[in-house]
C-alpha cells in the first residue's frame, strides 16, 4: 500500500509548531518523532513534489499518500520521512501499474464517483474529500484534498465532498461539449452515503443542516436542470475510497479495480 498500516499524518502533540520537542501523553500508544533537521527536510520537501507529480498525473492510488505527506511539508518528522520513502518503495514495486482505458467499456460516458473520510485528520478533526471521474473505463480526472472546515457529521463531511465532485462534473461537462462531445445526458454521482443522497434531492432545508444551505441548493439546482444525478453506489463498489484514507491491501485492489488501474502488458521489441 502507498502507506504504512494505521498511519496518521497529524498526532495531537505534534499540532504545536512552537513546541517540537512536546512529547505524546504517556498512555495515547504514540511515540515521539524528531523534527528533521534543514537539510532532511529539503530532501523531504522534494520527495513529496516528486510523489505529487506522480499522483496528479499518473497514478491516482498515491494520490492520498502525497496529500497527506505534503500536509507537514512546513514541519516533517523523522516518522513522515519513512512514510515518503514507504511511498516510494511501493512505486518502486508497482512500476507497471498503469491507467486502462477501452472503447468496450461504458463508451463516452462520464462517470462521477465521491466519497469522503469523516475526521479522518486525528490532529485537526478535518475530514478528507476525494472524487474521480472515468471515461472509457479509466481514470479521467481525481482529486484527494483535506476539507478546509470541521464538519459536524459524517453526512456533511460526504456532501462537501459532493458538492466539490458537482462542480468538477460541469467543468469536464463543459470542457468534452467544446471537444465535440456529446453530454446531453446527466452525468451519474456514485455516492456512498445514503443520507446526502437524500438530502441532493429533497428540496426541505432542516435546522441541522441550514449552516450549509448553499451547498445543498446548489447541487440540487444541477440536478433539476439535469446536468448530474447522485445515486447510491456500495461501499465495496466506491472507486474514490482510496483517496480518502489509507486503506488495507484488499481494498486497495479493489479500488485500482474499480479505476481502470491495472498492469500493462509488456512492449514488444521490434
Amino acid at each position: 500500500t502507498p502507506l504504512p498500516s494505521g498511519f496518521d499524518t497529524h498526532l495531537p502533540h505534534e499540532m504545536d509548531p512552537t513546541d517540537p520537542e512536546r512529547q505524546p501523553e504517556t498512555d495515547s500508544g504514540h511515540e515521539y518523532s524528531p523534527v528533521l533537521k534543514k537539510e532532511e527536510h529539503n530532501r523531504y520537501r522534494s520527495l513529496v513534489g516528486s510523489l505529487q507529480y506522480f499522483a496528479n498525473c499518473l497514478r491516482p492510488d498515491v494520490a492520498h499518500a502525497a496529500n497527506a505527506l505534503a500536509q507537514v511539508a512546513h514541519c516533517p518528522r523523522e516518522r513522515h520521512w519513512k512514510a515518503a520513502l514507504h511511498c516510494l518503495k511501493y512505486l518502486s514495486g508497482t512500476p507497471d501499474l498503469a491507467l486502462h482505458y477501452s472503447a468496450d467499456s461504458h463508451g463516452e460516458t462520464l462517470l462521477g464517483f465521491t466519497d469522503s473520510d469523516f475526521a479522518g485528520c486525528k490532529g485537526t478533526r478535518r475530514s478528507t474529500t476525494g472524487w474521480m471521474f472515468t471515461m472509457a473505463g479509466g481514470p479521467v480526472a481525481w482529486k484527494s484534498k483535506r476539507q478546509e472546515v470541521i464538519t459536524l457529521s459524517s453526512c456533511e463531511a460526504e456532501y462537501r465532498a459532493l458538492t466539490s465532485t458537482v462542480q468538477e462534473a460541469m467543468w469536464l461537462r463543459d470542457l468534452l461539449a467544446e471537444l465535440g462531445w456529446k453530454v446531453g445526458r446527466p452525468t451519474l454521482i456514485h455516492c456512498d452515503n445514503e443520507a446526502a443522497v437524500r438530502i441532493s434531492r429533497d428540496p426541505v432545508n432542516r435546522a441541522k443542516t441550514k449552516h450549509a444551505a448553499l451547498s445543498f441548493l446548489f447541487v440540487r439546482e444541477q440536478q433539476a436542470l439535469g446536468k448530474v444525478k447522485v445515486i447510491p453506489v456500495g461501499t465495496k463498489q466506491q472507486t474514490a475510497d482510496y483517496l480518502t484514507k489509507g486503506v488495507t491491501r484488499v481494498t486497495a485492489e479493489n479500488c485500482k479495480r474499480l479505476a481502470g488501474q491495472s498492469t500493462a502488458p509488456p512492449v514488444q521489441k521490434k
